[in-house]
């Protein structure tokens, strides 16, 4: 992935036994599967009840999720915009009149006259 850092995939989901018991009980916990009597996942389990206890980590994983719902948006919103210019753009080859073009953006796309307009 080019930053020199080795990387392992697990895959949860696998139906394949080639791995150790030991992480066959890890891939079941993360899974969510119910793991019996397992002094690892013990430690885990107790690992990720201190994480979610910790107020600053639960502020610091909440502002990161926030930030990533806005960025999520703004690239929505940036497709959506990048697809209407284009759409506008070939309907104006096609010789599709202004006034037609205008009448469908704002159907289509819910636009007032004045955001539609803005597009041609």
């Amino acid at each position: 992935m080019g930053d020199e850092a080795e990387k392992i995939f697990l895959n949860s989901d696998s139906d394949m036994d080639d791995v150790s018991k030991e992480l066959r009980v890890f891939l079941d916990y993360v899974k969510g599967i119910k793991v019996t009597e397992d002094d690892f996942i013990d430690r885990l389990k107790e690992a990720v009840r201190k994480a979610k206890a910790n107020k600053k980590w639960r502020r610091d994983y909440m502002t990161m999720e926030m930030m990533e719902r806005v960025k999520f948006e703004e690239g929505r919103e940036e497709g959506r915009e990048e697809g209407i210019a284009a759409l506008v753009s070939t309907l104006k080859d096609m010789n599709v009149p202004i006034q037609t073009i205008l009448e469908k953006l704002q159907e289509k796309f819910n636009l007032s006259l004045e955001t539609a307009k803005k597009y041609i």
